[in-house]
């Protein structure tokens, strides 16, 4: 019996570990880069732009803070809402004969009630004593109850580790407020603020030490003001995205600032390479005035990909997705001040 279990188990194990091969060579070949290879490729990156050799190192360990503000969610069910969200995306596209609608069909036939997961970013300020916020995505945390028994994992970098047993750790304890997923992306901000609790001294310091400002983010400008992407965009700034894709360990993502700006909620269009599972990561960069690219601020929370259809001559473009920081925090703001929490 103890000899048919082990092979069981080695099976399982050979089983996962093909899985994750084929899930990693899949994340390589859109472009998301893994940690082992994140200086090199930042370093390169620098270069290009003309950052001095000497003052690369400072500029690599600042965007570094991003990466450890950044966290994988894992929800462990699906709700209701969630399965009336893809039946009403079905009917939409298949009313317009929109190829989406075989995606949203291959959603309703999965269980809805399983588990997903995505991409988060620990913000302060704290709320409600000893209460931390993660902004994600509302696709990948949409209601409550799907609040309910979800988590986040922070220090996810390499694949293969046991993140679950490895990894810190944390309960979500409930949703502040959110901005629900329509139909329409133009017409939602598509993000739930999810809240975990410090439970000692040792976890107040670990999320003190990664959080990224409110502040700071919620003063971003650039995609309000067409020049300053403009501007952005012929200096090179790069954007840069951490995200966990496919359920893998964190992966960089570096592209330019886009092209345009999109209103009147804020959303913009961009090239960098994502997955399924890189929803909720932010998209950051250096502002202008930044010559040493030190004081990299969070712009956009990516949520998806559309696919846009030349009214004349018909080509279909894809493009992934964010909503500007700006919008978000504006939201917040008004949100944060009389919200209960949902549980």
């Amino acid at each position: 019996m103890g000899s048919n279990i082990s092979y069981v188990t080695s099976h399982l194990e050979s089983q996962a570990f093909s899985t994750v091969l084929h899930l990693r060579q899949q994340a390589r070949q859109e472009g998301l880069v893994e940690s082992a290879w994140w200086e090199a490729v930042f370093t390169d990156l620098m270069r290009k732009v003309g950052l001095a050799n000497d003052k690369i190192p400072d500029a690599y360990n600042a965007i570094l803070k991003a990466s450890k503000a950044t966290c994988l969610v894992e929800v462990d069910r699906g709700c209701l809402m969630r399965k009336n969200y893809h039946e009403r995306r079905a009917k939409k596209f298949a009313d317009e004969g929109n190829q989406k609608r075989a995606k949203e069909e291959e959603e309703l036939a999965r269980n809805y009630d399983c588990g997903r997961q995505g991409t988060g970013l620990l913000i302060k300020p704290k709320c409600k004593g000893e209460s931390w916020l993660v902004i994600t995505n509302n696709h990948v945390v949409m209601s409550g109850e799907e609040a309910e028994g979800a988590k986040v994992y922070f220090g996810y970098t390499e694949d293969g580790l046991d993140y679950r047993n490895v990894c810190r750790q944390f309960p979500v304890q409930g949703i502040l407020t959110t901005s629900l997923k329509t139909l329409n992306y133009l017409e939602s901000l598509d993000y739930s603020l999810l809240i975990i609790k410090a439970e000692n001294a040792d976890d107040e310091a670990f999320l003190k030490e990664h959080a990224v400002g409110f502040d700071e983010t919620g003063a971003v400008q650039a995609v309000a003001d067409k020049q300053i992407l403009a501007q952005c965009r012929s200096l090179e700034k790069p954007l840069v995205m951490f995200s966990h894709p496919l359920g893998l360990a964190m992966r960089m993502s570096i592209g330019k600032f886009p092209a345009f700006s999109e209103h009147p909620v804020g959303h913009i269009r961009h090239l960098l390479p994502s997955l399924s599972g890189s929803s909720g990561g932010n998209l950051i960069f250096s502002p202008l005035g930044d010559h040493d690219f030190l004081d990299w601020n969070t712009g956009f929370l990516h949520f998806g990909w559309v696919s846009i259809k030349d009214s004349i001559t018909g080509d279909v473009a894809v493009f992934n997705c964010a909503v500007g920081w700006q919008s978000i925090g504006d939201h917040l703001r008004k949100e944060l001040a009389n919200s209960p929490i949902q549980n």
